[in-house]
């Protein structure tokens, strides 16, 4: 197989996985649609149920087709104002500035705590129109 082929066998292949991608992603977005719209359905009916049982005074029943049961969670906290919250009960992310870092590993060659990655090749297709 000759340089131009084996070009035109890897590129077509590139196109090939590139479109497959791409319907992936669209079934992907339909499918989240489903699903959000399923969940809805789902709150819904969980709320008409819970309703239907309080309003009867019911907490808990076993019919022949499903067991329900009113449960109540713990409280969540809501945070009204992230900046007040005292150092002890907040964590804390170290998250590196890679730009400084650059910057230092340029002007300063090395350190003991920083290095260069290998340089990583990279190849641009544009595909010709006819």
């Amino acid at each position: 197989m000759d340089y131009n082929e084996s070009l035109k066998i890897a590129f077509e292949a590139i196109k090939n996985a590139e479109n497959s991608n791409k319907l992936e992603r669209e079934r992907k977005n339909e499918s989240d649609k489903i699903i959000k719209s399923n969940t809805a359905i789902i709150e819904h009916n969980k709320s008409m149920i819970s309703a239907l049982m309080k309003e009867n005074g019911v907490v808990s029943d076993k019919t022949d087709f499903a067991t329900f049961t009113i449960k109540s969670s713990p409280p969540s906290v809501i945070v009204r104002d992230v900046d007040k919250v005292p150092d002890d009960f907040v964590k804390v992310k170290r998250d590196p500035d890679k730009n400084k870092i650059k910057q230092f590993l340029t002007d300063n060659g090395s350190c003991d705590w920083a290095e260069w990655d290998d340089y990583k090749e990279i190849l641009m297709i544009k595909e010709n129109v006819k």
